[in-house]
């Protein structure tokens, strides 16, 4: 386990480095993701107003703590193991033989190879708005 964490780290800080390299593309990719998923809570706003303040038993907080949760995991995931998306093309193009050399465990390796940039935009808005949630138990 302790060597998956070196090769998650590894990987997260080369990334990083990479994506920081142009720095202009990467705060707009990251800024652009955030600013998407803000147009939700625009578009919730609206549909919350129109109806009345509750969906099927939904308040308007609810739906924007789920939004924020599912972005900010599907904002980490693709950060860390953005390569998923692409394994059948590593595998059919043969591109997997590069990992398939290294010495340390290959779906971890191919896994974390990749992020995504846009990603990070997922994050930055799930970890703005969930803080901003009333919270009720």
């Amino acid at each position: 386990m302790k060597k998956h964490l070196k090769i998650f780290a590894c990987y997260f800080r080369l990334n990083l480095a990479s994506a920081l390299e142009y720095r202009a593309s990467f705060l707009t990719q990251a800024f652009g993701m955030a600013l998407s998923n803000s147009s939700f809570i625009f578009f919730w706003w609206i549909a919350f107003g129109q109806i009345g303040g509750t969906i099927a038993g939904y308040t308007f907080e609810n739906v924007l703590f789920i939004w924020a949760v599912t972005s900010t995991g599907f904002g980490l995931s693709h950060i860390l193991f953005a390569n998923a998306a692409n394994l059948t093309r590593l595998v059919v193009t043969g591109e997997l033989d590069a990992y398939l050399l290294q010495p340390c465990n290959v779906l971890v390796n191919v896994l974390c190879a990749r992020t995504n940039l846009s990603a990070y935009g997922d994050v930055i808005y799930g970890f703005i708005i969930i803080p901003r949630l009333p919270v009720s138990v």
